[in-house]
């Protein structure tokens, strides 16, 4: 744990400056869009990183929403607080498998770009936790889980085992922690995952 949090404080300052296809705004927003987030949701971006999702999370909540930006590097928050675009947002230094934040204080859990640096099972029933009944669960990457993993091993180091469950794994994954699954979509290009809290 302790060497994932050191990479990700050790590349947070050149975090946005990296050639990547998460970065995309169009692509942000065309993704956002497929959440099924309301105006007036309290959504929690969790492993936020430098908060390249939460303007777009913002805007799609509305003014009567809140974004709750979440990680455990405190370089990528650092980063984050200071975008003007994330003013209306909140902050929280915290692991993804144990948040400090109350049963149910979500309309929806987001985990964009980070999820395979988490520990699944704890991380799923942590979410389960997190959301208000019927409550959004959305896992997205803007590539699939071959080439995140590829990626992944190929940097090596802290996050070479930094794997994402393909979709047939997450499927049963979600159900064992109280979720039912709508959407679990695994192709280059795209891994999209939404589930609501049973």
């Amino acid at each position: 744990m302790r060497a994932r949090m050191e990479f990700f404080d050790r590349h947070a300052e050149r975090w946005d400056e990296m050639r990547h296809p998460a970065a995309a705004p169009e692509l942000l927003q065309a993704l956002v869009d497929r959440f099924g987030l309301r105006d007036g949701d309290t959504v929690l971006d969790l492993g936020c990183g430098t908060g390249r999702a939460a303007p777009f999370l913002l805007r799609a909540v509305g003014a009567g929403g809140m974004v709750v930006c979440a990680d455990f590097s405190a370089g990528m928050l650092r980063r984050a607080r200071r975008k003007k675009a994330l003013r209306r947002a909140r902050f929280i230094r915290a692991r993804a498998e144990a948040l400090p934040c109350a049963d149910g204080s979500f309309d929806a859990v987001v985990c964009y770009c980070a999820f395979p640096h988490f520990e699944a099972g704890p991380a799923l029933a942590e979410f389960n936790r997190l959301l208000r009944a019927g409550g959004r669960l959305v896992i997205v990457h803007p590539l699939g889980s071959c080439e995140i993993n590829a990626i992944h091993s190929r940097a090596g180091g802290a996050v070479s085992e930094d794997l994402m469950p393909p979709a047939a794994e997450m499927g049963p994954l979600l159900m064992a922690r109280g979720f039912s699954p709508v959407r679990l979509l695994d192709r280059p290009g795209i891994y999209l995952v939404i589930a609501l809290k049973r």
